[in-house]
């Protein structure tokens, strides 16, 4: 009898190897659940980058148009047009990485106005989504 306890003890339980074949299962479904949502990163940061340099131009075009307006307006419309300008350079020379790294340490140098920030930003895309439903 102590024997067939023994015995028993020693033979890996049904219940054991169901729970083992359920975690590799999950396991491997996880690793290929990673490899997509890291494949899907990766294209999407590779369209924003073939975006870049379009929206680049639009924002210098932008720029320009205000500057020939800009003796009828004020130094506000010249300001506006510098900015442009200034951000149509900056997404020109840098990628979606460096812009990553520009926003992450704006966001640790100024917290409560990030924070801010992105609550208007939320507020006004919930607005927009609103309207539209």
């Amino acid at each position: 009898m102590e024997t067939q306890r023994g015995t028993e003890r020693n033979r890996p339980s049904s219940q054991g190897s169901v729970t083992r074949g359920m975690t590799e299962h999950v396991v491997e479904r996880a690793g290929e659940v990673k490899e997509a949502v890291a494949d899907f990163g990766r294209k999407t940061i590779d369209s924003i980058d073939a975006h870049r340099r379009p929206a680049a131009v639009t924002l210098e075009d932008t720029a320009s148009a205000l500057e020939q307006q800009s003796g009828r307006l004020t130094g506000a419309a010249q300001s506006a047009a510098d900015t442009l300008r200034t951000t149509a350079d900056y997404v020109r020379t840098h990628d979606m990485s460096a812009m990553g790294r520009d926003v992450t340490e704006l966001v640790r140098r100024y917290p409560g106005q990030a924070l801010l920030a992105a609550t208007v930003f939320g507020f006004c895309v919930a607005r927009a989504v609103r309207t539209r439903a």
